[in-house]
């Protein structure tokens, strides 16, 4: 008998350092998973960060649906005042954060 253990499909965890907020995203950021996502960067952002930072080294897939989401935090935080940072991104979610410009419009995170 095989035995496979699967790793959970998705999680976010949020931390607050004074006024930067950081949101660990980990697993598929997709259809399935994007509204989560999408709401809890909505919590995040009202309660207007000066920096979010995304750290997503145990992000292991995005799709577009996702990186809509982001773009609508980064969106929300530009236009009060924030900014937003992008942490390790493996090169799949790197591909995808490029061919949807979010790459280049995001700080990279140190």
């Amino acid at each position: 008998m095989l035995l496979v253990l699967e790793e959970p499909p998705f999680s976010v965890d949020v931390a607050w350092s004074r006024n930067t907020a950081t949101v660990s995203i980990s697993g598929e950021v997709d259809l399935a998973t994007a509204a989560e996502l999408d709401e809890c960067l909505l919590e995040v952002v009202t309660k207007h960060p000066d920096h979010l930072v995304l750290d997503l080294a145990q992000l292991r897939f995005i799709d577009c649906s996702g990186a809509a989401v982001l773009a609508r935090a980064r969106a929300a935080l530009l236009s009060a005042g924030g900014t937003m940072a992008l942490l390790s991104p493996n090169r799949l979610v790197r591909l995808v954060l490029r061919l949807t410009e979010l790459e280049s419009s995001c700080q990279a995170a140190t």
